[in-house]
């Protein structure tokens, strides 16, 4: 009962968050030290989430939560106590070069010294992530500021100027140099010489070797320019942002590029196969052997693994260009979604050198393959995109056929690379459920010598935000879950409204849902802040891109 009643007290507590972090988006400014800030941090101290692990503690700053969050983040936003949250308002058209994240696509301003400015394209979601994160991040900086001032002088300790006479004269250090100031770091973070080394290697670049120093005194630098009242952080939200979320600009804008293809290409009146995945999967598995003059093996990976890898670009570079030859159109994202498309026409598909050879020649069949959705944006998109097309040089419906969504998702019960099969989704906080029949089963993927487990997904409302007295109650209670997502609740919702509501799209359109497990979230060690999956995930993805397209083509 206990365990039950923590899992109830942390779902209270994202939802009291999210509700928290609505009521200052639709207020438009807030204070970080304030009393909103204070309460954000507060229910994330609630929540203590598995992603941000030391948050809570005073004298410990988290290190891998740091470095997860700081790749989702802009370079440079430690150094700047003002944050604007924008609509797309013509920054891509003024003097001003985008900061994109390294891992998280989203285009970023730095204004001045002192600002800088995120654009939202992908709905609330993405807000909230942001929010979520800098919640965190204005923590540690905090704590970063308790260890270099003292809290009665407010004077610098002594390891704090050998940081800041490093960061602020930009001098080459030798070796010992480095491991000097790295020991003394270590002791304003409160972690080991080992843990504070790594980190410091994690974030160092060949032209900022020593990058990880400048990211600490900057946290600690605003924080403390903060609590002396020089510089207040503080975030806003424009006008524009706040009058256009929710409306379906963006994604209607999207879809209708989308169409207009289809029209003018005169494929609009063709079977429809709508598969939600990233860029490479599908037409990797449909181009790959003949355009890199190699004969089909059986089920082998290897040709995918090479396409993977970080150091053959050229290879993808050779693929895509053979690819546009064929005739697969490539749409790529300028409506401010960052959802980039591809449309392949499996008339002019030649499926003899791939895994399809049995299949005859698939003459009516198109496939929209869509890059992945954001958390609720995935609702937008899809509801558009399902809608017909009117304009004045045409007008009709998509016969649509299946809808496949594959992604990557937390697993509840496996390792990273497993797969999920989804039952249903359920959304976290409401347990607004939505059953369906799939068209994929884990018998689909019996002999794959992965984990396979079937179930329902709970689609949450932030990945970051979850805790192992919630995970594992979705688990162990009679949900029974097996996995954890962003999108398949929202996804669902647009196709049922479209299929059965609306009538947008063919009341029995086939769905197809799958997910590859990118961690476990109740392993130490496994949560999405312990990296990236590199080449573990490429045979579960090649595996669910290969049963889909099995599903289409028969």
């Amino acid at each position: 009962m206990m365990a039950i009643s923590r899992a109830r007290r942390s779902t209270d507590a994202i939802e009291r968050l999210y509700i928290s972090m609505r009521h200052l988006f639709h207020r438009g400014v807030y204070r970080v030290s304030g009393n909103p800030g204070k309460i954000l941090r507060s229910l994330l101290f609630e929540l203590e989430p598995e992603i941000y692990g030391s948050m809570t503690d005073p004298n410990k700053v988290e290190l891998s939560g740091l470095m997860y969050v700081l790749d989702r983040l802009p370079d440079g936003i430690v150094e700047t106590p003002f944050i604007s949250f924008t609509a797309d308002e013509g920054y891509d058209r003024s003097i001003f070069t985008p900061i994109i994240p390294a891992k998280r696509r989203r285009f970023c301003y730095r204004i001045d010294d002192d600002q800088m400015n995120i654009e939202i394209s992908r709905g609330r979601s993405d807000i909230f992530d942001v929010l979520t994160h800098l919640t965190f991040l204005y923590n540690e900086a905090d704590k970063i500021r308790n260890h270099a001032f003292d809290n009665q002088t407010l004077t610098k300790s002594r390891l704090w100027e050998v940081i800041e006479e490093i960061v602020l004269t930009k001098k080459d250090l030798t070796r010992q140099e480095r491991e000097v100031a790295i020991m003394h770091l270590s002791s304003i973070l409160g972690r080991t010489f080992e843990e504070t080394q790594s980190t410091h290697e994690y974030f160092g670049t060949a032209d900022e070797p020593d990058k990880f120093f400048s990211i600490i005194y900057w946290m600690g630098m605003t924080s403390q320019a903060d609590r002396i009242g020089v510089k207040k952080r503080e975030i806003t939200f424009t006008s524009t942002l706040r009058e256009s979320i929710g409306h379906h600009v963006i994604g209607e804008k999207w879809a209708n590029e989308i169409k207009r293809q289809l029209f003018e290409n005169g494929l609009h009146e063709r079977n429809i196969h709508i598969i939600s995945a990233n860029m490479h999967s599908v037409s990797n598995m449909l181009y790959a052997y003949d355009g890199l003059k190699r004969k089909y093996k059986g089920d082998s990976v290897e040709i995918y693994e090479d396409l993977s890898a970080a150091n053959n670009k050229l290879l993808r570079a050779e693929l895509l260009d053979y690819v546009k030859k064929q005739g697969l159109i490539y749409i790529k994202d300028k409506s401010g979604t960052n959802i980039d498309v591809q449309i392949i026409d499996l008339a002019k598909v030649d499926l003899k050198n791939t895994g399809f050879s049995y299949a005859k020649a698939k003459d009516n069949e198109v496939i929209i393959v869509m890059d992945y959705a954001f958390g609720e944006q995935a609702f937008e998109a899809m509801d558009e995109l399902l809608k017909p097309y009117k304009k004045a040089e045409a007008n009709f419906k998509m016969n649509v056929k299946s809808v496949s969504i594959m992604g990557k998702a937390g697993i509840l019960e496996g390792v990273k690379g497993d797969i999920m099969i989804a039952t249903s989704h359920v959304f976290e906080g409401t347990t607004d459920n939505y059953f369906f029949d799939n068209e994929l089963t884990a018998e689909d993927f019996k002999d794959s010598g992965l984990g396979v487990y079937e179930g329902p997904m709970i689609s949450v409302l932030g990945t970051s935000l979850q805790n192992k007295d919630i995970l594992e109650y979705f688990k162990n209670s009679s949900f029974q879950a097996v996995g954890l997502e962003m999108e398949g609740a929202h996804y669902h919702k647009a196709i049922q409204v479209a299929s059965k509501i609306r009538h947008h799209i063919d009341k029995d359109v086939k769905v197809m849902y799958a997910y590859y497990a990118s961690d476990n979230p109740l392993e130490t060690g496994s949560t999405l802040a312990s990296g990236g999956l590199g080449l573990t995930g490429v045979k579960p993805t090649y595996l669910i891109t290969q049963k889909i397209l099995e599903k289409i083509i028969k």
